[in-house]
């Protein structure tokens, strides 16, 4: 039996919800189960390269590039703040507010960029991931669907899944 693995999280990602997956992909084959991965490629996250020999030889790891909207903007903030000054700039810009009134208005605003994460920040991944999802399951003849979380988006992807290619899924 062929199966599609979903899970953000693999190897070479570090931490613990790797281990789920992880564990699952080199055990199945014991069942005569064979798995291709589909996960996440993340260049912000933690780094655990030591998993990468645990991960089945020959087994078929395809990654979709994410990284959040917040990382991103932080990151693009981090450049700016750090970015040569332009002729004329001051040296070092005095905040225009005081620092209490710039903690709530950056606690209200990332309020309001959770709110509109549905159901996680890695649902712009589980889109993405879909198309290459799609074309896994024609290619390699999958028969069933088998997806990890966190993130909810991970389950999310599998059921749209799941049920555009009417196969059986286990969450």
């Amino acid at each position: 039996m062929k199966l599609l693995q979903i899970a953000y999280y693999y190897p070479p990602m570090g931490g613990a919800g790797v281990q789920r997956s992880l564990k699952f992909s080199k055990y199945l084959g014991e069942f005569g189960i064979r798995p291709v991965v589909l996960a996440a490629h993340d260049p912000g996250y933690t780094a655990d390269a030591s998993l990468l020999a645990e991960v089945p030889a020959g087994l078929a790891v395809h990654r979709i590039e994410h990284r959040a909207l917040l990382q991103r903007l932080v990151a693009w903030r981090a450049r700016r703040r750090t970015a040569p000054a332009g002729p004329g700039a001051a040296a070092s810009p005095s905040p225009s507010a005081p620092a209490g009134t710039r903690s709530v208005w950056r606690d209200r605003a990332l309020a309001a960029y959770a709110s509109l994460q549905f159901p996680d920040d890695k649902a712009g991944w589980a889109r993405r991931a879909y198309t290459q999802a799609m074309q896994l399951v024609h290619d390699e003849g999958i028969e069933l669907i088998l997806s990890s979380a966190p993130p909810m988006s991970s389950h999310a992807l599998a059921a749209r899944l799941a049920r555009d290619c009417d196969l059986p899924w286990v969450a």
